[in-house]
């Protein structure tokens, strides 16, 4: 309906001034009732309404989720695949969830308005991947031990995540918080805009980061950092790690005392 819409006002949105003089009254009609059905296929998005409802939902095995919709997320490792919804009940038909591939997709169908907080809790053995896009928060239940776990934000949302894995790798774009704890042998860590990554709590050997912007990265390295900044973004690190810097713009690399 959007590229619809685009491509109505693109095409009738500027008329020639020479034109004028052949708009008929019936023609004035119609298109004025045409843009009032543009205008509400346009907008269709839905406010809740009535009571927050508890919905049991079967998916199918998964090891990632991406979450595109304005809900808290809570991921449990167990040994069963299931979720658990709470919301209104309109909000709940509207509520998209699909498995592909290895992926949870959670969505909305039509858009959601303004809502009750939307509540879902999710269950799986086996998660290595999280995924926030827009302004929604994912957060673990308990800490997920595993080999290589993935942080994806992009956005104004939050992830908060306790991990214990060998490799960690983070990527944040927007002005979103990844917030982790645990511990790793080495995260990488992409950091775009204005967001922060808050990683005092993850105990990690080895560190890089690369930061473009004016965001904030906090770590606790061991052994070793690696930090490029592009602008005026920070990077305060704890522990005595070997230090290398490359810093282009008022950025800046600061031990905590």
């Amino acid at each position: 309906m959007e590229k619809v819409c685009l491509q109505i006002c693109s095409k009738f949105g500027v008329l020639k001034l020479t034109d004028m003089k052949k708009i008929t009254f019936p023609f004035v009609i119609v298109t004025a009732l045409l843009w009032v059905i543009l205008l509400t296929g346009c907008n269709s998005c839905i406010d809740g309404t009535g009571h927050v409802e508890n919905q049991t939902r079967a998916v199918e095995p998964f090891s990632e989720i991406v979450l595109n919709i304005n809900a808290d997320v809570v991921v449990d490792v167990a040994s069963k695949t299931t979720m658990q919804i709470h919301a209104q009940q309109n909000v709940l038909d509207a509520i998209t969830t699909r498995v592909k591939g290895k992926k949870l997709i959670i969505d909305a169908s039509p858009c959601l308005g303004k809502t009750d907080p939307i509540l879902i809790k999710v269950f799986s053995p086996d998660i290595y991947k999280l995924t926030v896009n827009g302004v929604g928060m994912i957060k673990t239940a308990n800490p997920i031990t595993l080999g290589e776990m993935t942080l994806n934000l992009s956005g104004s949302g939050k992830i908060f995540a306790d991990v214990h894995a060998n490799i960690v790798n983070t990527n944040l774009s927007g002005s979103g918080d990844i917030i982790v704890n645990g511990s790793a042998n080495k995260q990488n860590i992409d950091l775009k805009g204005s967001g922060n990554f808050k990683g005092l709590g993850m105990r990690t050997n080895s560190i890089e980061v690369e930061l473009s912007g004016s965001g904030k990265a906090s770590v606790s390295a061991t052994n070793k950092l690696v930090v490029e900044i592009t602008g005026s973004g920070e990077v305060v690190y704890a522990g005595d790690p070997k230090v290398k810097t490359e810093v282009v713009g008022s950025g800046k690399v600061t031990k905590m005392d």
